[in-house]
């Protein structure tokens, strides 16, 4: 096939810049501002139509609103979209981000491009811009985490961060856990109720925990401070967690959150209020006021969100709200549309098997932790899966059953069960509610016990669930394990996983630790006194066929129980 000429540049043309220039470095926090150059004549000749010029949000990256010609907002895709008419002379669009501390584990860059597409005509596609991101401070923060939330006056809540050191030697660094007095809002001030300190070996990653008493039920603002003794405060955090996702939404009908705005900083500010993104198809989300005029350092002031949902519920989407003092992101709030009841993303502790591991001789048990938030009682309905230990395995229905769980409530509900053959299983659990879509989790967590001399191995079965072949992929995470332990998966000849999977095939995988290297690769060459760093050390592994997920499974390190036996004595 041959490549169409390109289109003459005085008919058609489009070309990119930013501020600071491609190819210079940029921080976490910092501004760059986008220009695009484009051409759409209007001369007979050129034979144009009506375009459209299009770029996109970078990944990590955090749009600066109202920064976009002619006042356009990003799509829910990310895309900024602009209707460009014939013209005689050139024209511009511009719009700015913010970069996102998530660059330093993720992309470490930041790349543009924009297009104009013309009906009839392939795409036009301008220079690409490039920005090195520059990440001097050591830590990323990689997600932060609250068991049961939102939290139930009286009952413990479990706070946990994960932490990457992006650095090459050992990095120190002290964590406080904090909230907010004024409990739920953007820009709020912190107090501390937990602190740990620890030392995350080069390139290792960490899960820090920490145990949160509330006093009253309900969402709060949670804070992540890091603070390193090399390098003092984190200068992109703290990192926060503020999430609404308790509402009684209906159809049509109009939800309000009312939340408190407060100006962090030290001088008399104007506080924008902006809906940044809304990735809920057909919803109108309003937020009121849009500006707080000349606010007094610390000031604190109510706002609200008004949210008019469609059907179905419970599709995850979200609304954020972002305040912003000129170009500074002083925080955000962020609506999640979930089912009143909810199954929580991490299950680990939210599924339990009685006995664990199962037993054939006796009636066994599934049970799983359901929370009613509301203060009026909900009926659900739970079908319980279960299968092997490992990803991509057929599954086995157990049971459905039709629970009524009180107002304001947390239990452990469960199930009778027979199994077919002993050890550790996987289960799925199906929630069912009227006027939400589904709810699907499974829980695919083993817990090992290990010796302080090095972490053991374990076994896994992977299967293609279909009729096609597949492709093979394995993205193990590893947390609280010194990197000079290193994963290594083999089959049960020792050789490498396959590279695809047969129709239905299912395979065995031994995954072992074994020592890292030498020097040369950064890594002690000697084996550390303690393997095991942070609150839990644990393996995260993601099953891929054909680049999608057919599920996961996490093996936690634990040390051996050690139990003694009373002495008898004669006397």
């Amino acid at each position: 096939m041959l490549t169409p000429p390109p289109p003459d540049p005085d008919c058609l043309a489009i070309s990119k810049s930013a501020s600071p220039a491609t190819d210079s470095t940029v921080e976490p926090g910092e501004l760059i501002q986008y220009t695009i150059a484009y051409t759409v004549s209007n001369a007979s000749r050129c034979q144009n139509s009506q375009a459209k010029l299009i770029d996109s949000l970078p990944v990590d990256t955090i749009f600066v609103s109202g920064s976009a010609s002619d006042g356009i907002t990003p799509n829910p895709d990310g895309a900024l979209v602009w209707d460009v008419a014939l013209s005689a002379s050139s024209g511009t669009k511009m719009f700015s981000v913010l970069i996102s501390e998530t660059q330093c584990q993720n992309q470490g860059a930041v790349y543009n491009r924009a297009a104009l597409l013309m009906g009839g005509r392939p795409p036009l596609l301008s220079n690409e811009t490039s920005h090195a991101v520059l990440c001097g401070w050591p830590f990323a923060v990689e997600e932060i985490q609250v068991d049961p939330y939102p939290p139930i006056a009286g009952i413990r809540s479990r706070v946990s961060v994960r932490i990457k050191n992006l650095s090459t030697i050992p990095e120190p660094v002290t964590v406080s856990f904090q909230t907010s007095p004024n409990v739920f809002g953007i820009g709020l001030e912190s107090l501390e109720f937990a602190a740990k300190a620890l030392i995350i070996p080069a390139n290792g990653s960490a899960i820090v925990t920490a145990d949160l008493m509330p006093a009253v039920s309900g969402h709060f603002c949670l804070f992540i401070v890091l603070q390193s003794p090399r390098y003092g405060y984190d200068p992109h955090g703290p990192y926060q967690r503020n999430i609404d996702v308790v509402e009684d939404l209906r159809p049509g009908i109009t939800d309000t959150l009312t939340f408190k705005v407060r100006n962090p900083t030290s001088n008399t500010a104007d506080i924008r209020l902006v809906v940044a993104a809304n990735t809920c198809p057909g919803w109108t989300a309003i937020v009121t006021p849009t500006k707080l005029l000349a606010m007094a350092p610390g000031e604190v002031r109510e706002a609200q969100l008004q949210v008019t949902p469609l059907a179905p519920l419970g599709t995850e989407c979200h609304v954020v709200v972002i305040g912003w003092i000129g170009n500074r992101l002083i925080g955000y709030i962020e609506k999640v549309d979930l089912p009143l009841v909810q199954l929580p993303v991490e299950l680990r502790d939210q599924i339990v098997f009685i006995p664990d591991p199962q037993v054939i001789s006796r009636t066994n048990e599934i049970c799983v932790k359901l929370q009613n938030p509301m203060p009026v009682s909900r009926t659900v309905t739970v079908t319980f899966d279960i299968t092997g230990f490992g990803a991509g395995l057929p599954w086995t229905t157990v049971a459905t059953e039709t629970y009524h769980l009180p107002p304001n409530s947390m239990d452990l509900y469960c199930t009778a069960w027979h199994p077919t053959s002993s050890g550790h299983g996987c289960a799925r659990v199906t929630l069912k509610q009227p006027g939400y879509l589904d709810q699907v989790r499974q829980q695919n967590f083993e817990v090992i016990r290990t010796s302080p001399d090095g972490p053991p191995c374990f076994m896994v079965s992977i299967g293609n669930p279909d009729g096609v072949l597949h492709t093979l992929l394995l993205k193990p995470v590893i947390y609280g394990i010194d990197p000079y332990w290193q994963l290594r998966i083999v089959d049960v000849l020792g050789n490498p996983p396959p590279e695809t999977l047969r129709p239905y095939q299912i395979i065995e995988l031994h995954l072992c630790f074994a020592p890292a290297g030498t020097l040369a690769s950064g890594r002690p060459a000697t084996p550390p006194e303690k393997y095991k760093f942070g609150d839990e050390s644990l393996v995260d592994v993601d099953v891929l066929l054909d680049g999608a997920s057919v599920g996961s499974f996490s093996v936690e390190l634990q040390p051996l129980h050690i139990y003694f036996l009373p002495i008898s004595m004669k006397h």
